[in-house]
């Protein structure tokens, strides 16, 4: 997957360990107009099967009432962090086997920050 990604020249591979193999750096990238993904993180299996990637989202700021806007049947999921000073909350919905988290800094008035893929 990674030898296909676009911007493939800035592929970094991290990490292997018994689980997974670690790419990062797989960008940037543009998504759509005025949206980057400014990096990726992919871990693939040592089967070859994606566990999960990780898009790192940068440009206009897209907030989580958007996210539901396009996709109606996703659910918040936020979990208390009283100790950090920015932040996370998430919105996911399983789309053909595959959970796709949206995250929203606290600290960038609750734009996408992130999009995580985590087939099931």
């Amino acid at each position: 997957m990674a030898d296909s990604w676009p911007n493939k020249g800035l592929v970094t591979y991290i990490e292997n360990n018994q689980d997974f193999k670690k790419y990062i750096n797989l960008g940037p990238f543009e998504i759509a107009n005025g949206i980057q993904a400014k990096s990726t993180e992919i871990r693939v299996s040592e089967s070859g099967d994606i566990r999960l990637v990780i898009l790192r989202i940068d440009g206009i700021c897209i907030n989580s009432s958007t996210v539901k806007q396009r996709f109606p049947s996703s659910k918040v999921d936020d979990f208390p962090q009283p100790n950090n000073p920015d932040p996370v909350s998430y919105r996911f919905i399983e789309l053909k086997g595959v959970e796709v988290s949206f995250g929203f800094r606290g600290a960038m008035p609750g734009c996408l920050s992130h999009v995580v893929f985590e087939p099931k």
